[in-house]
């Protein structure tokens, strides 16, 4: 059983020309209980290492089609360069990536289709987002 206590204030008041210390709770309550229950969610992740081929990298273009293509999938998915993460179906946060070719980014995906968004992802990596 846990036990939580509520510190308590003391307000002093002036009345009749003598001080008496009132607190704002009357005392100090205990509340005690049954400890909450603990709460295991399976999360369905999976990551990879995808290397940008095309020759003008993370471009507006294809960072636009990487966007496009996450929608049909219902997985939270990010892609990081570094210590820089961002949410892939973000156009504006993609560009920030300033990835160019040849940069190795980290895909991870979070959700039930976790394993078809990376396969997804994969093929547009390789297919160098529809452009060359």
């Amino acid at each position: 059983m846990a036990v939580f206590t509520m510190p308590v204030r003391a307000m002093a008041h002036e009345s009749s020309g003598s001080l008496r210390f009132t607190t704002g709770i009357p005392r100090a309550r205990t509340f005690t209980g049954a400890p909450r229950a603990f709460i295991v969610r399976f999360v369905d992740a999976a990551e990879t290492t995808l290397e940008i081929k095309n020759r003008l990298g993370l471009h507006l273009r294809a960072a636009s089609t990487l966007a496009q293509a996450l929608r049909q999938f219902s997985s939270a998915v990010t892609l990081s360069n570094g210590a820089q993460e961002v949410n892939a179906r973000s156009v504006t946060s993609l560009m920030m990536l300033g990835a160019g070719q040849g940069t190795k980014l980290k895909a991870r995906a979070e959700g039930s289709d976790a394993q078809e968004v990376l396969s997804a992802l994969r093929s547009l990596f390789e297919s160098r987002f529809g452009e060359e």
